[in-house]
């Protein structure tokens, strides 16, 4: 099973049919068996929790991971949007369009806060940044043989 977790927006459904379109975590949790996945891609959807709950909500999606399975984030990268402000870049009407394009925000991440919640139970394969969006990109993988996450 092929997972596609993003908000409830008509513009983040998946052109690919051959993934699942989820939205929340309830919904995460009615159609998908844990170790079923055998992809996730999640897309900026951890904004739409508070900081403090970022550990438990990874968790929960690594959880739905087959082993052998892979898992891309991708999410604004706070770091890498400040440093194109502080540059002179970036404008605040641009920061504020990136930040609250896809509406309210409980938290902002980068790079770093994803890798350490996914580090110790994943093999991450690639991390990237698009320097167009502030997004980072990071690719991971769930060992053959973990049973856990």
């Amino acid at each position: 099973m092929r997972i596609y977790l993003s908000t409830n927006d008509e513009k983040k459904k998946p052109a690919d049919p051959s993934y699942t379109w989820i939205n929340d975590l309830n919904t995460l949790d009615l159609l998908v068996e844990n170790c079923e996945a055998t992809e996730i891609i999640v897309d900026n959807i951890l904004s739409d929790f508070k900081f403090e709950e970022i550990g438990d909500v990874v968790k929960k999606i690594m959880s739905k991971m087959r082993m052998g399975s892979q898992i891309t984030f991708y999410q604004l990268d706070f770091d890498l949007m400040a440093h194109e402000y502080d540059k002179g870049l970036l404008d605040i009407h641009e920061m504020n369009s990136h930040l609250f394009s896809g509406g309210p925000k409980s938290s902002v991440f980068n790079m770093t806060d994803i890798c350490n919640l996914i580090d110790n139970h994943l093999t991450i394969e690639s991390k990237d940044f698009s320097h167009d969006n502030f997004q980072c990109v990071i690719t991971a993988r769930r060992p053959n043989g973990r049973d856990e996450v």
